[in-house]
């Protein structure tokens, strides 16, 4: 089981540290889109954790839709991540307050530039039919 760290209740799981140190580097651009993300053994080295906490971590990657794992080759850095529905962050307020619908700020945190074109504002007379 992976060293958690602060101690106490706030305590962050090792697994948990390394998966975010891992999704950092995604983001950062120093794993880039098609990129191979280390191997089990290297992150073990690297972290000086158990395989079993490494495993879990990756779970935590995967789960985030940055990186796809093929069987046999490893896991590889994603083009882009999806777009995803979370109806926790939908509609916090500080979306709200900051102005941003739900879909600007999903597709933000995916890493799409998404943008709102206004076509018409007035009146218009409606068809009889």
């Amino acid at each position: 089981m992976g060293t958690a760290v602060g101690g106490g209740r706030g305590a962050v799981p090792r697994y948990v540290q390394i998966a975010d140190d891992i999704v950092q580097q995604i983001r950062a651009g120093a794993l880039k889109a098609g990129d191979m993300v280390p191997s089990e053994s290297e992150l073990v080295e690297r972290y000086g954790v158990a395989g079993g906490t490494v495993r879990k971590a990756m779970l935590e990657v995967r789960a985030s839709g940055l990186v796809e794992t093929r069987h046999g080759k490893g896991s590889f850095v994603k083009a882009r991540p999806p777009v995803r529905h979370r109806s926790s962050d939908r509609f916090r307020r500080t979306h709200r307050q900051e102005g941003r619908a739900a879909y600007l700020a999903e597709s933000a945190q995916s890493g799409a530039e998404a943008s709102v074109s206004m076509l018409f504002r007035g009146p218009i007379v409606a068809p009889e039919e």
